[in-house]
């Protein structure tokens, strides 16, 4: 039993209203039949949301890390907001010059969605459909959320996530460690303008962010449900063969001929998608590296407790408290650390261990695929 086009239809509108919500508000939609006048807008859209974010995040960071240099605590403050906020823009950049590619993409995954199928086929798109759109959705809610709760303590106590200092801050810090090329007065209306301007820079960036990865997620388990179909269509093929051979000789041969061609499909398809993402994530993956070393930092220099103990002068100490250091001695003795759901502790050598066994599950693979 083959489903209906408009029942298809009302499937792929489902499947695809959310990302096209968030596609749609960062310029990225791809619509082949959009008027020139409407391109020209978008491009004016895009430019107007990374030159904001370059001005009053990317920027000012960058400025603001050029004073604090030296400082490793100031510097690791500025790391956790400035890679994020660049690997943002980087990756809207590249999905808005992709958007042939990103076009043909989505044309295709519409054809999948609209075309008739099986209702065993159907219920597979629905099953990675549904967590598509589950992920995309509770997403955007997370970001609103975390930038809420982000700026709400800054607004109403003064309370910034970061550490205080006296290069980048004046009397009243604003969120994000930054060196504007306006002045900022603490006071004034500068001020509150400017911490208003970042807020929506950190709305912007993590719309961005996560509608570029919630596209990324949505094609990778579009493509993980039609090979499931296709395998599935193998499987059957040779079904009823004999019945059906007599009155149709070239009956296997086009069955067979059908399954190549969507195979084929599948693999420019899986290319295309490569050739979109490949390098945002190699930055995305560079940048998580960069922030999770650094922040092994605060956690390495906990060793240090430990070491001082014995470096002080606790022979000139009496007895009783001598036996009192050692407290600190013992407790030192177990690092502080902060851990990845309580698996992992986030340090480099646990980033170096992860890329180590990474590769050698691949190297597996690809000698079991060979």
């Amino acid at each position: 039993m083959k489903t209906s086009h408009s029942q298809a239809f009302k499937d792929y509108e489902w499947l695809i209203k959310s990302t096209r919500i968030g596609m749609k508000s960062c310029g990225i939609w791809p619509d082949k039949q959009r008027p020139r006048w409407q391109k020209i807008l978008i491009n004016i859209q895009v430019m107007i949301l990374t030159s904001w974010v370059l001005y009053f995040v990317t920027m000012p960071s960058l400025r603001a890390l050029i004073k604090v240099w030296g400082n490793m605590t100031l510097i690791i403050d500025n790391f956790t907001m400035v890679l994020p906020f660049t690997t943002a823009i980087f990756k809207l950049v590249v999905i808005w010059y992709k958007e042939e590619d990103l076009t043909n993409l989505f044309i295709e995954l519409r054809e999948d969605w609209i075309k008739s199928k099986t209702v065993k086929e159907r219920e597979i798109m629905i099953k990675n459909g549904k967590i598509s759109r589950t992920v995309t959705v509770f997403s955007y809610i997370l970001v609103l959320w975390l930038v809420v709760a982000h700026y709400t303590p800054f607004w109403i106590a003064g309370i910034i996530p970061r550490t205080r200092n006296n290069i980048t801050d004046g009397e009243r810090a604003l969120p994000m460690q930054t060196i504007y090329f306006h002045n900022v007065i603490t006071n004034g209306k500068n001020f509150q303008l400017t911490g208003i301007a970042q807020a929506i820079s950190s709305l912007l960036v993590g719309s961005c962010y996560t509608t570029v990865d919630c596209v990324f997620g949505t094609l990778i388990l579009h493509i993980s449900g039609q090979l499931e179909i296709l395998k599935l269509r193998i499987e059957n093929m040779c079904n009823n063969y004999d019945n059906i051979i007599p009155d149709d000789p070239v009956y296997f041969t086009k069955i067979l001929r059908d399954n190549m061609r969507i195979h084929q499909k599948l693999i420019r398809f899986v290319e295309t998608t490569e050739r979109v993402f490949s390098m945002m994530l190699l930055i995305q993956f560079t940048a998580f590296a960069i922030i999770f070393a650094s922040e092994g930092f605060h956690v390495i220099s906990s060793y240090a407790v430990h070491s001082a103990a014995y470096n002080s002068q606790w022979f000139n100490l009496k007895p009783k408290d001598m036996s009192q250091l050692v407290i600190i001695i013992a407790r030192a003795q177990k690092p502080l650390i902060i851990t990845a759901g309580k698996f992992a502790p986030i340090s480099l050598n646990t980033f170096a261990s992860l890329t180590k066994t990474s590769a050698g599950y691949i190297s597996m693979l690809l000698a079991v695929k060979s």
